[in-house]
């Protein structure tokens, strides 16, 4: 898959490109995003849709290489979450946008897969209510250092 960004109507926006051998293109537009990590099923990409707003400051540290990546844009964590179904043949449907209630950052996209009985999607995800850049697993990026999740006693 490929992501390009584009200025649409005013704002941000991110297309996903999609190209499987024998087949032809799939694309889908949508608002600006942030995605970590997405999966395929028989039918559809099933891509994560994390809301971010760009910040052009930390974009403009990062590309002087002042900044880390994630600096270049913020979670909109006022805004819900959703997941994109995007078909995997051409002319089979358009795009589905399924709302979440509420913020999610979902980071990595576990086991998913599509009911054979009534095709409902199941999907497992590891997802954040909240979630702060350059903290992961306890690493402290500016610090370039580690600070145990789990004490030994």
């Amino acid at each position: 898959m490929a992501t390009e960004l584009q200025l649409l109507d005013g704002g941000m926006s991110t297309r996903l490109d999609f190209r499987e051998p024998r087949s032809r293109r799939t694309s889908h537009t949508t608002g600006f995003m942030v995605m970590h990590d997405w999966i395929i099923t028989p039918n559809f990409y099933v891509v994560p849709k994390n809301p971010a707003k760009l910040d052009p400051a930390g974009l403009a540290q990062f590309l002087a290489g002042l900044a880390q990546g994630t600096k270049v844009f913020n979670m909109e964590e006022d805004i819900s979450s959703s997941v994109l179904l995007i078909p995997r043949v051409v002319g089979t449907g358009e795009a589905q946008e399924v709302q979440f209630d509420r913020f999610l950052n979902i980071f990595h996209v576990c086991p998913t897969w599509e009911e054979e009985a009534d095709g409902k999607l199941i999907m497992h995800a590891v997802a954040f209510d909240s979630y702060e850049f350059g903290r992961e697993m306890g690493f402290d990026v500016k610090l370039q250092a580690v600070s145990c999740l789990f004490q030994q006693q």
